[in-house]
């Protein structure tokens, strides 16, 4: 059976469909978006939605601030390397 739903460090649970791919908001504070290279922020933005720098073929969009002046974004992306990477964990401690 293939897991269904894919929880954010923030806790949200979120749908996978049926291609790996992901899709939740994340808070980014604007000094940590504008203190980094292109990679690192990319790296920023896999971090949050989910603990790792495995999330690819993704998409990011603001969608909103905060009234401290923190973007809103929605991030769609491929989990397929996450979910590997936590199969091979579980066989390993097996």
């Amino acid at each position: 059976m293939t897991q269904k739903t894919f929880t954010t460090p923030s806790g949200e649970e979120v749908e996978i469909d049926e291609h790996n791919f992901i899709e939740a908001e994340i808070v980014v504070d604007l000094c940590e978006a504008v203190d980094r290279d292109l990679d690192g922020f990319l790296d920023y933005i896999s971090d949050l939605v989910t603990n790792t720098c495995l999330l690819s073929d993704f998409s990011y969009r603001v969608i909103g601030v905060t009234p401290e002046g923190a973007l809103i974004m929605k991030v769609c992306g491929d989990i397929t390397d996450i979910l590997e990477w936590e199969k091979e964990e579980d066989e390993d401690n097996v």
